[in-house]
């Protein structure tokens, strides 16, 4: 067992980051996972096995591309 002395303010931080980590993938991986069933219906793009990381990109490059203005963007929405 660590003692205080033993735990740095690194230690720590790191702990808290993997902590934050864990509670996002647990709250958006549902999310996520419609997401590319959805990309899958729209597109045939087969993302069974893709990490969340992976699908989270393609989904974001998807749904907004760089480059896309906010002029073309609603012209894009209005039709």
């Amino acid at each position: 067992m660590l003692t205080c002395t033993q735990v740095s303010e690194a230690m720590i931080m790191v702990a808290c980051v993997l902590h934050d980590s864990d509670i996002c993938e647990k709250n958006l991986s549902t999310p996520l996972r419609v997401g590319g069933d959805l990309l899958q219906v729209v597109s045939g793009v087969n993302c069974k096995g893709w990490d969340l990381m992976k699908l989270a990109t393609a989904l974001k490059i998807i749904c907004d591309p760089p480059g896309i203005t906010l002029a073309e963007k609603e012209v894009h929405n209005t039709q």
